[in-house]
């Protein structure tokens, strides 16, 4: 029956029919993933990845997010919010270091991804790099001065320094 795990549609990316809403296939292929397993060698698109990781570690399968959210930054090792969201599964995991490396580069691919930014921050003030942690949420308020959660750590930084 078309449509269904094995059809050569199936195994399409991008088409009319399973276009997502920003017509690239990632909504298809997230459904995808859940269905046929996170092992299928079909499923190449990082967006759906990361959708289908940020959802485990939401459900605490941190094991298993680990393991989409690795794929998917394998596949596009320069896509900021893959990297992000890998950054917050590591986060989870207690791998803080770790995090903080994959936010960094997250920022510094795309600058205004204002989440991965401030979470950067909140992990650097928590290990107590405060001089870093301040550039960080500093840059964050430039480019968005109504961020009150930026505005707390940030004043938890400057009473660390």
């Amino acid at each position: 029956m078309a449509g269904h795990g094995d059809s050569d549609h199936d195994a399409k990316l991008g088409s009319a029919q399973d276009a997502g809403p920003d017509g690239d296939g990632g909504f298809a292929q997230t459904i995808r993933v859940r269905r046929r397993g996170i092992d299928d060698p079909r499923l190449v698109h990082p967006r759906s990845l990361r959708a289908e990781g940020e959802l485990a570690v939401h459900e605490g399968e941190l094991d298993r997010a680990h393991t989409l959210l690795a794929r998917a930054v394998s596949i596009d090792p320069n896509n900021a919010p893959a990297l992000e969201s890998y950054g917050r599964a590591l986060r989870a995991e207690g791998r803080t270091d770790d995090a903080i490396a994959l936010l960094r580069r997250a920022v510094l691919i795309d600058g205004q991804l204002s989440a991965a930014r401030l979470l950067l921050g909140q992990l650097l003030v928590e290990r107590g790099r405060f001089d870093e942690a301040t550039s960080e949420l500093e840059a964050l308020l430039g480019a968005r001065p109504a961020q009150t959660t930026a505005r707390l750590w940030l004043g938890r930084a400057l009473a660390g320094l």
